[in-house]
């Protein structure tokens, strides 16, 4: 049984490991604006934020240059980048087993739609959530609590307090807080230590099976 009727789940740093795929396809989108980039420290932070965002945040990039910077980003990753994911092992049957006990999942993701789905059909999850929580091609500067609002808009009959937010980032916490449910910090993805512990989340996973603990009982 679970306590929680509906579960959102962070895609990247959560579900997947999408480390390769995500840095190679920054470091092919810096190479066109001869950057060349061997901090992987630097490259993760990308991961779980929003790629506009980070480019001028990171890099200094103007507007226009984080505009294309994006576009060639999604030029590698349609072709090359999207291959470069794994499941984390034992999310698959978390997820289907919370399936059957009757739990609604949703994605809430700042990763594309159109992506997300590639990436969940690939592994055969996409059935089990009810809502794909994840912005169109071309929005930009949408943050984590946006998407959880609308995925909460979605769905109908839904109690907050039997609700939670599975995430690895600090904005996946914060995004439950503004949108007053529980948030899940997994330490198996791009947070630091530090930066899920100053997010200040209601509960820490420290490997699956404790995610699985603190959801099942």
């Amino acid at each position: 049984m679970s306590i929680y009727k509906t579960i959102l789940f962070d895609l990247d740093g959560t579900l997947t490991d999408s480390a390769q795929g995500v840095t190679n396809s920054i470091r092919y989108a810096l190479s066109k604006f001869d950057i060349t980039e061997d901090d992987p420290k630097k490259l993760l932070r990308f991961i779980g934020s929003g790629l506009d965002d980070s480019f001028r945040d990171i890099y200094s990039f103007s507007d226009q240059q984080a505009s294309d910077a994006v576009d060639y980003y999604r030029e590698y990753f349609r072709e090359i980048g999207i291959n470069e994911h794994t499941i984390y092992p034992g999310i698959k049957d978390l997820l289907s087993d919370l399936s059957e006990q009757g739990c609604r999942l949703c994605t809430a993701t700042l990763k594309p739609k159109i992506f997300t789905e590639i990436i969940l059909k690939h592994y055969n999850i996409f059935d089990l959530f009810e809502v794909i929580g994840a912005p169109e091609l071309d929005e930009k500067r949408i943050n984590k609590s946006v998407i959880i609002k609308r995925v909460l808009e979605k769905l109908s009959d839904v109690r907050l307090s039997e609700t939670v937010m599975v995430g690895d980032r600090d904005h996946d916490i914060e995004g439950a807080k503004e949108n007053g449910i529980t948030g899940i910090a997994v330490r198996w993805g791009y947070g630091s230590e530090e930066e899920i512990r100053n997010s200040n989340p209601d509960y820490i996973a420290g490997n699956v099976q404790g995610l699985r603990d603190i959801l099942m009982y």
